[in-house]
């Protein structure tokens, strides 16, 4: 088998994390509010409340409310979709995101603006084993937007699978944008894989990550401080 294989075969996984949300003005094709700026819990930092992981025939793996470990003062219900209700069910953050990194560990992970979802559970994965549907030209181009133009989930969603999203009045639904960007992904599936092992071949077989080390913040890339893709 050729090395630079390795990454089409992995076990692909849909990672979707849910975060105390305030609206915004909407994306370059939407003039409905976005998800965009988290709003903070009490010690200015992310608050994760809920996370969902579905593989890649949709079934869903994990699907949990978090409890987060700052005091939240805004639940944001209508946009979120958490209530205090949720947070009697929710388990401890350092619980959760043990249980998750371990469902990550060596699997395509897929998601739209996944440096959020990994940031606020303080984790790395490997770039070669990470599919970003907010990066990918190709669906941009098949909707009929511009190229580099920032397109949220909610809008790829309906130009490319005809399907309304995050429009309920309970809020965003983890569980169901990750059914959305899953779909997203198969719909161009073979084109994307293609085009990364022509440009990474060999990257497969050498990275690796090491997310202790990549706890503190000085380690993340600088997109990851302050710089809020839409979702």
């Amino acid at each position: 088998m050729q090395t630079h294989s390795y990454t089409y075969y992995l076990e692909k996984v849909q990672l979707e994390v849910s975060i105390i949300l305030d609206p915004r003005p909407g994306d370059v094709s939407s003039s409905q509010p976005q998800f965009s700026i988290p709003v903070m819990g009490s010690n200015g930092q992310e608050p994760m409340c809920h996370s969902s992981v579905v593989n890649y025939a949709g079934d869903v793996i994990y699907d949990k409310y978090i409890m987060p470990e700052m005091p939240i003062f805004d639940y944001r219900t209508r946009w979120s979709g958490i209530t205090q209700q949720d947070m009697k069910e929710a388990i401890p953050f350092i619980i959760a995101r043990k249980e998750i990194t371990a469902i990550l560990k060596d699997k395509l992970v897929i998601g739209h603006a996944l440096h959020h979802d990994f940031q606020v559970l303080k984790y790395f994965h490997p770039s070669i084993q990470t599919r970003d549907t907010s990066k990918m030209p190709l669906l941009n181009r098949k909707a009929g937007l511009p190229v580099k133009a920032t397109v949220s989930l909610k809008t790829l969603a309906l130009q490319l699978l005809h399907k309304r999203i995050q429009v309920g009045k309970e809020g965003h639904s983890s569980v169901e944008d990750a059914f959305a960007a899953m779909e997203l992904y198969r719909l161009i599936e073979d084109q994307w894989e293609q085009d990364i092992m022509g440009n990474f071949p060999c990257q497969a077989a050498v990275e690796t990550s090491d997310n202790e080390e990549f706890m503190e913040d000085k380690y993340w890339p600088e997109e990851l401080n302050g710089n809020y893709t839409q979702r």
